[in-house]
């Protein structure tokens, strides 16, 4: 975000541009100790839940750069002066501070009088008058070299005629720039700036030129990061405050604040104080499910980058990529399956492409009835049916009625596969299922029966375009094949989110979720501050998730 706009109060806060020039005039203290000061509020909007404000010091650094300037009061009637006790033609005149005097408008003294200014110790003049200045058009107006500052003075008529405060209509007064310096502030009251660029003395040559960008920036990285996290205030409100031992002007000629914002946490679980430092989710049983966490996010944060890192501790089985269905993270068909009952099999012939090491399979199934338990085996072929040597054998049990699932059997030992037919063969031990296809298949499935008395099989019918669905599982260390990249898909909104394998030290085998695009394309749709992330585990295992590293910006227009 870019923040070009300050206020000159918190109530109400109203937004105006921070260049221009600005008076340096609220008094703060007492004499001989008073100085003069200006606060600019600085607003850093936030959107809510973030972690830290981070300055964009690499593309576009903070900017201040300004001039204090010197500053010209009228002080109209009536004039802060009082008449000299015991006389009628002295009078002294009291200021807040000690300014140059430039003119005196007069009433009732006639032109050609001439009007004489003393210093004072006390109520005593000074032997001689500093300055004496002939009265035109109603005035006294100093010479530009006359130079007369002081904070307590006495004026008097030269020819000691009466003279009293009413004979002034207005007093013309300069000040000049005086240990000029800049700093910030929390807007916790009294103000307690500390100051991050400074000029010693009274500044007289002209305008102070002030290039303090290089100072600023480091004194506002200093601020920002003396803030607790995660960000309680939103937005983050700050003090630029302009101060000087005299009045003067400050004249802002470029400011700007650009910074992003950061989530590095988890949101904050109902209940408890702090966001967990981590989370843990085990993925177990038969079934291949998906397990969800939530990251939070303003409605309209501009994702610039995020990052989501992993540790797993799973099974090394991967899945083979084959032409036996959907991958198992992908949305699986409904609309079709063959019946598996008690009384019949359901068999699927595949052949390896080449020889290849197998430790379990997954079936695309939907459990009809209750408490269903299924009965698999993994045979050779034997002149185009079942060889009746098992492989592999197990039982699974969907958990789920009526929703598709893809299903685990992982063997004891992994079984290799020539390349030669091989049945897979399933039947409902209790129970009833559907083992579901996809349509469009050269694949086919068959329907068997075998008879309990000469263990031979019988084919009853053949589904020719008809193929279930099924995957097998490998060793991912030792298969000779191609295994897919990771066990663990991340997807938001449905959107597959890609990662990759960290092997630098210390942190191999944390896997690094990008997570920009996918973030980006959820909050151009959505507007709840609450993002779920779904994590799916083809293998059982646990993985730890770590809480996220985001950077963004606010879309919304801030000043």
């Amino acid at each position: 975000m870019k923040i070009t706009q300050v206020a000159t109060s918190l109530t109400p806060e109203i937004l105006e541009p921070a260049t221009g020039l600005r008076p340096i005039l609220s008094p703060v203290g007492e004499p001989p100790l008073q100085v003069f000061r200006l606060v600019l509020y600085v607003s850093l909007p936030t959107g809510g839940p973030a972690d830290r404000l981070v300055l964009d010091t690499a593309s576009a650094p903070p900017v201040l750069s300004a001039t204090f300037q010197l500053s010209d009061i009228d002080i109209e009637a009536p004039v802060p002066a009082e008449g000299l006790p015991e006389s009628n033609d002295t009078i002294i005149v009291t200021l807040e501070v000690p300014r140059q005097v430039q003119r005196v408008d007069l009433t009732g003294i006639p032109n050609g009088n001439t009007l004489e200014f003393y210093r004072l110790d006390g109520t005593v003049l000074s032997g001689e008058p500093t300055v004496t200045v002939q009265v035109q058009d109603d005035a006294a107006q100093m010479d530009q070299d006359a130079n007369f500052i002081d904070r307590r003075f006495a004026l008097r008529r030269q020819n000691g005629e009466a003279l009293a405060p009413g004979n002034i209509s207005r007093i013309q007064l300069r000040s000049f720039p005086t240990g000029p310096r800049l700093g910030l502030a929390a807007v916790d009251e009294p103000l307690d700036p500390i100051f991050f660029w400074q000029m010693p003395g009274e500044i007289r040559d002209g305008p102070l030129g002030v290039e303090a960008s290089t100072e600023f920036t480091t004194a506002l990285e200093r601020y920002l990061n003396g803030l607790e996290t995660p960000l309680s205030q939103d937005p983050i409100q700050l003090a630029l405050v302009a101060e000087s031992d005299a009045p003067c002007q400050l004249n802002m000629t470029n400011f700007e604040i650009t910074y992003y914002l950061v989530k590095a946490s988890f949101p904050i679980p109902d209940g408890e104080s702090s966001p967990p430092n981590k989370q843990v989710l085990r993925f177990q049983g038969d079934r291949v499910s998906a397990q969800s966490i939530s990251l939070e996010l303003p409605s309209n944060a501009q994702v610039l980058t995020a990052t989501l890192e992993i540790a797993e501790s799973l099974r090394g089985d991967r899945t083979i990529p084959s032409n036996g269905g959907p991958n198992l993270d992908a949305a699986l068909p409904e609309a079709s399956g063959i019946y598996l009952s008690s009384e019949r099999w359901v068999a699927k012939v595949v052949t390896p492409p080449q020889a290849i090491e197998v430790s379990g399979l997954a079936l695309g199934l939907v459990a009809i009835a209750d408490q269903t338990e299924l009965r698999v085996e993994l045979q050779a072929d034997f002149q185009g049916l079942p060889s009746g040597r098992k492989l592999a054998e197990g039982l699974i049990q969907p958990a789920r009625i009526g929703q598709p699932d893809w299903i685990r059997l992982l063997f004891a030992e992994p079984v290799i596969l020539p390349a030669q037919p091989h049945w897979i063969l399933v039947c409902a031990a209790r129970g009833a299922a559907v083992w579901l296809v996809q349509a469009e298949s050269n694949i086919p499935t068959r329907v068997l029966e075998n008879s309990e008395h000469t263990s031979t099989w019988v084919e009853l019918s053949i589904f020719e375009d008809r193929e279930v669905l099924h995957k097998f599982f490998s060793p991912a260390q030792t298969s000779p094949v191609e295994t897919e990249a990771s066990p663990i898909i991340l997807t938001i909104d449905n959107r597959t989110v890609p990662s990759a394998v960290l092997s630098e030290p210390n942190r191999q085998g944390i896997r690094v979720f990008q997570l920009t695009d996918a973030l980006a394309l959820h909050l151009s749709n959505q507007t709840s501050n609450l993002i779920p992330l779904s994590f799916m585990a083809t293998i059982p295992g646990i993985i730890t998730v770590y809480p996220p590293y985001i950077e963004y910006d606010l879309t919304t227009d801030a000043a």
